[in-house]
């Protein structure tokens, strides 16, 4: 079975209909309350995939064949940027999958890699890459020049980053320092951090998220007005809103019927191996957990929408994911939505043009540029 990023355009003609929306006024937030239908209500008719492009094989020369991916991005001429956790280094592909080339390696010196974990695309098409081991942000030009190294002044070792986002000579980075609930760290060009903000929402099981939601955060999106959305991994029913780094708007979506994840806590390792699902270990404490829900990509689509995808956890064997869209105006308010089925891959990313980009892993790993085209219910 094929393997990479997908890259996926989103063609509505029709998903669904837009019920009753209310709008009111909570602790000093705008609530936006969307219909109480259940999140696994969605539908939207036929839906079909079209492959764009397909980028990595099992066999065949070294630069399509990934070791583990671990992000991707893509600039305004259709550029992809692969990175390889394991190899430090990003492997580069033009719009047609070519190789163009390689960059960075394995070490400390300027552009080289200890541990990528996020990749961006700035507005001038500059290349920005977050190594959580070394705690730096390398720049990139669009044609390979390294540009310049930023070493963060945080005093505390990164867990991890989930995201990385440039915008106005800055750098806004989100996941977890050390046992700080801080959700968003902004940074500027010398590395000096100006700002920390947003609380992480509790959930249903406040230990067991305490100690993981760092490794897990959540999906970030900033928009051209400055607007910062955020969605919590384990999902449960809302987005948030931030302006001008203030909570301004709470998003009710939905409400499901059962918790995003079943949490247990392990006495130790070899307990912890026995059980199944996603596991979690640090300084005394060894957690299991089955995730359910989870949010998958937040996203700016052409039209000034904003689209949310959320994977839902489908029994068998081997287990599998399917994978809802959920359109939304940029004041909250429900659109449409879709059920895309069975998820072709993880959703890494949406470039300009409103395609959607995908790893997949089954047999080897591989990125695919998909368009999916959501027909009348």
């Amino acid at each position: 079975m094929k393997k990479g990023i997908i890259c996926l355009a989103v063609v509505l003609t029709g998903c669904g209909s837009s019920p009753h929306i209310d709008i009111s006024t909570v602790d000093g937030v705008t609530q936006v309350t969307n219909p109480i239908t259940g999140i696994e209500a969605a539908s939207g008719g036929d839906v079909t995939f079209e492959t764009m492009l397909h980028i990595g094989v099992m066999d065949g020369p070294e630069e399509e064949c990934f070791g583990p991916i671990r992000d991707v991005t893509v600039d305004s001429e259709g550029n992809v940027y692969i990175s390889e956790y394991q190899r430090h280094r990003i492997a580069v592909f033009d719009s047609t999958g070519s190789f163009l080339r390689y960059q960075g390696r394995k070490g400390q010196g300027p552009g080289e890699f200890e541990a990528i974990t996020a990749l961006s695309v700035d507005i001038q098409d500059r290349l920005v890459v977050f190594d959580r081991v070394s705690c730096r942000i390398t720049r990139f030009s669009s044609e390979g020049a390294l540009i310049d190294v930023i070493r963060l002044q945080t005093g505390e070792p990164w867990i991890r980053a989930d995201m990385l986002l440039p915008y106005e000579e800055r750098f806004l980075l989100t996941g977890r320092v050390d046992d700080s609930r801080t959700l968003f760290r902004e940074y500027d060009t010398t590395g000096a951090m100006i700002a920390a903000y947003g609380t992480y929402p509790p959930g249903d099981d406040p230990a067991f998220e305490a100690k993981t939601w760092g490794s897990a955060a959540g999906d970030v999106l900033i928009l051209d007005d400055g607007a910062l959305w955020y969605a919590k991994n384990f999902f449960h029913d809302r987005l948030l809103v931030y302006r001008d780094r203030t909570l301004c708007r709470r998003i009710i979506t939905s409400h499901l019927d059962v918790s995003p994840y079943t949490a247990r806590s392990y006495p130790d390792l070899e307990s912890l191996n026995k059980s199944r699902g996603w596991s979690w270990v640090g300084p005394g404490y060894y957690y299991g957990a089955q995730i359910r829900v989870r949010s998958c990509l937040l996203a700016a689509t052409p039209d000034h929408r904003i689209l949310h995808l959320v994977s839902f956890k489908k029994e068998g064997d081997p287990p599998w994911a399917e994978l809802h869209a959920y359109w939304y105006d940029r004041e909250g308010r429900f659109l449409k939505s879709a059920n895309l089925g069975k998820s072709p891959g993880e959703p890494a990313c949406m470039d300009r043009n409103g395609f959607l980009y995908y790893i997949g892993h089954d047999d080897y790993f591989y990125v695919e540029k998909i368009r999916v085209i959501c027909g009348e219910a």
